[in-house]
This record gives C-alpha cells, sequence and structure tokens, in this order.
C-alpha cells in the first residue's frame, strides 16, 4: 500500500442482544501503526449519531498477532486487504423491514389491557371453551324449578300461600355442584394431560344433556345434573391451568367473559324456547350441540402452545413443584380464595334460596317464568362483569364479599316482607349481584396470573376454582332449610 492510508473494513453482525431486526454495520478504521478505531461495536451510541470506541477481545488478538510479526498497515498487500473486504466473507447487510402498523382496534384493545398481541384465535378460541364448558351447568340450574315441578308427586303441591315448592331448588343446586367440587378438589394436583381430559369433558356434557331429558324419575335426574357438573368442574379446573402455558395473558378475559355469556346464553337457551312453549326435555337434547362444539375449537382453532402439549402440561422443563409442596403452598391463596368463597357463597344462597320465593302475583309473567327471568338478569350481570377486566380492575377483592352479603340481606328480607314497591327494583338489585359475582371471578384470577410466581402458576390458577365450588356447596346445603324455613311463614 503507497502512503499513509486508512482502510475501513464492513463487517455485519447479528445483534440478538438487543432484539434488533435484520443487521448493523460495523466500521473498523485500520490506522498505521495497527491501531483501529470501532466505530459501531454494538454498544452503546449516543444519540447525535457519535458511537462509543470499544475495543472488543477478538480485536486485542488482531493487533497482537500484527505487533508480533512486526507488521505495518503500510505492509498489508493490496490482495490481503482486497481478500478481507471480499463480497464472499462478508455479504452486504439486508435492509431491515420496518415492522408493520398496529391496526387502530389493536391499539384500542391493548390500552384497554385486553391482551399483549393480537392473538386472535387463541382468544376466541378460550372464549367459545369459555362459553361451552359453564353452559350446561346454567341449564340446570335453570331449569332447576321445572324439573322439580315435573316430576313432584300429589302430595308435593304447594298446600301455603307462598306458592313453595315443598322441595328447594336447592336440591339441584347440590346435585350441580358437589360432583364439580369433588373433582376440583383432586384434579389440581394431577398432571394436566388437557387431550384426554377434553375427550372426557365432551362425554359427560352430552351424557348429562341425554339423562335428564329422557329421565322419568327423580334419581335419574340428579344423575344426569351430576353428569354436568363433573365436566364443568373438570373443565374449568382444566382449562383455567392450561391457560398459564400461554404467553399472551388476554386469553384469561376471553375465557371469563365466555363462561359470563354462557350464564346469559343458557338461561336465555333454556327460558326463550320453553316460553314459546317447546318442552324442556326437547330444549335439553338440542343442547348436545354444545360440548360437539367446544371439541372443534379445542382441536381446530386454538392455537396451542409451541412443542407437544403432554410436554408443556408435565412440566419436564420447569421446576418441580411436589405434592407436598402444593399443600405447604395453599395457605397462600387463602387472600385469593376466602373472598370468591364468600361472594359465590352469598350470590348462590340468593339464586337458589330466595329466587324461588320471589313471587310477585300482580304482573305479566308466572311463577315459573319469574325465577326463569330471574336467573336471566342475574347472568346478564356476570356477562358484562366478566367481560370488563380490559376496562375497570379491582383490587380489593374483599369489599366484592361484603356487598355482595348486603345483597343477601336485603333479598332475604323482601322475601319475607315483600316492602319493595314493585319487581322491577328487585330485578335491578338482581343484575346488581351479577356484576359483583363476576367481577369476583375475573379479578382473582387476574390478579393470581400477575402476582402469583410462574412454577407454582399453573397449580394455583387450577386450586382456586376450589373456593367457588365449596361457597356454591355450601350455598345448597344452607338455601334448603333456608328454603323450608321461609316457606313456613305467613305472607306478609
Amino acid at each position: 500500500m503507497n502512503g499513509k492510508q486508512d482502510t475501513i473494513l464492513e463487517m455485519s453482525y447479528q445483534d440478538r442482544n438487543l432484539g434488533n431486526e435484520g443487521t448493523q454495520s460495523k466500521e473498523i478504521l485500520i490506522e498505521p501503526g495497527g491501531t483501529r478505531d470501532d466505530r459501531d461495536s454494538g454498544g452503546s451510541q449516543r444519540d447525535d449519531g457519535e458511537t462509543t470506541d470499544i475495543n472488543t477481545d477478538n480485536e486485542t488478538e488482531f493487533t497482537d498477532d500484527i505487533d508480533a510479526d512486526n507488521t505495518d498497515t503500510d505492509n498489508i498487500e493490496p490482495e490481503m486487504v482486497s481478500d478481507l473486504s471480499s463480497p464472499q466473507d462478508t455479504p452486504p447487510a439486508p435492509v431491515p423491514q420496518p415492522s408493520p402498523p398496529r391496526s387502530s382496534t389493536s391499539s384500542i384493545l391493548r390500552c384497554c389491557g385486553l391482551f399483549d398481541r393480537p392473538t386472535w384465535p387463541s382468544l376466541i378460541a378460550f372464549w367459545i371453551l369459555g362459553l361451552c364448558n359453564n353452559f350446561g351447568y346454567v341449564v340446570m340450574l335453570s331449569a332447576a324449578h321445572d324439573i322439580i315441578k315435573e316430576h313432584s308427586q300429589a302430595d308435593d303441591t304447594p298446600k301455603n300461600e307462598r306458592d313453595c315448592n315443598t322441595m328447594s331448588t336447592g336440591a339441584i343446586l347440590l346435585a350441580d355442584v358437589v360432583p364439580s367440587l369433588c373433582i376440583k378438589m383432586f384434579v389440581a394436583f394431577l398432571p394436566l394431560c388437557i387431550k384426554v381430559r377434553v375427550v372426557a369433558i365432551v362425554i359427560l356434557s352430552i351424557m348429562g344433556y341425554v339423562i335428564v331429558a329422557a329421565s322419568t324419575i327423580r334419581p335419574l335426574i340428579f344423575v344426569g345434573v351430576a353428569c354436568t357438573s363433573l365436566a364443568s368442574g373438570l373443565g374449568e379446573a382444566s382449562f383455567v391451568a392450561y391457560m398459564s402455558f400461554f404467553r399472551d395473558k388476554g386469553v384469561i378475559g376471553f375465557w371469563s367473559s365466555g363462561t359470563g355469556a354462557a350464564g346469559l346464553a343458557g338461561a336465555m337457551g333454556y327460558a326463550a324456547p320453553t316460553s314459546l312453549g317447546i318442552s324442556p326435555p326437547a330444549v335439553l337434547y338440542s343442547m348436545t350441540a354444545v360440548p360437539i362444539i367446544m371439541a372443534f375449537i379445542f382441536t381446530f382453532v386454538l392455537q396451542h402452545p409451541d412443542g407437544p402439549i403432554e410436554r408443556e402440561v408435565t412440566q419436564e422443563e420447569r421446576p418441580q413443584f411436589l405434592l407436598k409442596e402444593k399443600f405447604s403452598y395453599l395457605p397462600k391463596l387463602f387472600k385469593y380464595m376466602v373472598p370468591i368463597g364468600l361472594v359465590y357463597l352469598f350470590e348462590y344462597l340468593i339464586n337458589q334460596g330466595l329466587f324461588e320465593l320471589l313471587y310477585y302475583k300482580d304482573t305479566f309473567l308466572t311463577h315459573d317464568e319469574q325465577y326463569r327471568w330471574y336467573q336471566v338478569l342475574y347472568q346478564l350481570g356476570v356477562v358484562i362483569s366478566r367481560s370488563s377486566i380490559g376496562l375497570v380492575t379491582i383490587n380489593n377483592l374483599s369489599l366484592l364479599a361484603i356487598l355482595q352479603g348486603l345483597n343477601l340481606i336485603l333479598l332475604f328480607t323482601e322475601t319475607i316482607y315483600f316492602f319493595m314497591p314493585h319487581m322491577l327494583l328487585v330485578m335491578l338489585i338482581i343484575v346488581w349481584e351479577g356484576l359483583l359475582g363476576g367481577a369476583s371471578y375475573v379479578n382473582t384470577l387476574y390478579k393470581m396470573n400477575i402476582e402469583v410466581v410462574e412454577d407454582k402458576r399453573e397449580f394455583a390458577m387450577g386450586v382456586v376454582t376450589l373456593s367457588d365450588s365449596i361457597g356454591i356447596t355450601m350455598a345448597g346445603i344452607l338455601s334448603i332449610p333456608l328454603h323450608n324455613f321461609i316457606c313456613e311463614l305467613p305472607k306478609y
């Protein structure tokens, strides 16, 4: 090389640590004496375009080799420089492509906190799975009054001015929740074999609809309701735990919204056709399509986490969380479990202990229709609040339990004295009751997904569903004597 001349070598490299797309250009200035100036070494970069000089280990080795051979840049042959800058060794860096602009819908939903990134198939899939999972459970509760009345014996007819059935709808509630409680008590401690569980959920759901629709005796009815309860409980514990494997935490909001929609769709899906004169068995037979839809959505729509599901759910790549550790970890979850358990205790005491007794004669609705539409209004409140996590977040879970307890006291007093001027006021309170119940569910899951450490999150979110089942079971037990006590009172 003739004279003192700077030679610039351009080297492209992938900046993986900063997550930049494409490649960056690295300029190395070789000056006389064997020194180099690193114009861009991947380190810090000033806003005004200047770069910080950083000597890497490779650069030091290169300089040492030149000094050891008493080599100066003046003695570098042109062929060597040509080889070093050859296109074969340093291909030109591709121009980084700009990221596609976000849609306005995506930006709005991100601002609302519904999800971290727009993974629509999984979000929609979890919404439908939530709807299908809770649909049968709600239908059985909506049909409880009709089921009890249709299979009542001659001596079961009401003999008091309150028009009470001798058997409370709390009996149907117990059949609809005790099996769910039992399966939730141990399923959270078992490996999450999600495909096997979904098959069991679908089969149990179909059996529940068919048995209840075809039954002619009370014991068989309770068997069918129990099948539906098992399917719902297994589904909730399984899908809630499975959500912990998804990076997009928006699935929690969509699942909760779907379960709320199941309440409204189930109550409306039963109340509307029966009000039009379709028999309850025919309505139940038609609902066997719901679990089939669940199987289709899980298989063909839901985008499962990367890798085999069985490998994901057996936690081969996660720290081991042993059975003994799970039991010792339970007390830390009580701050989530106790409030939601109380909310469900109070609201199901209202639904199955008091709804049947809130009968107003001077209206266009019959006693049976009033009960059905109370269930619809309650579920309307649930679906609104379970879909609101992106807009409203409630941190004080205990406040929800206190407010629901006040609702119980207010409506219990109404069933005895009927002091409210109109049935519409009671209907508004029932919507408010549903709002509190749905808010408790979705905010509890949301807080747990944020606050519980990742290696314990699957277990925690699966076991917290046990607390609402405990509250509902206690409500079913207490609603029977509560119903009988009020029925024996004179109507004021």
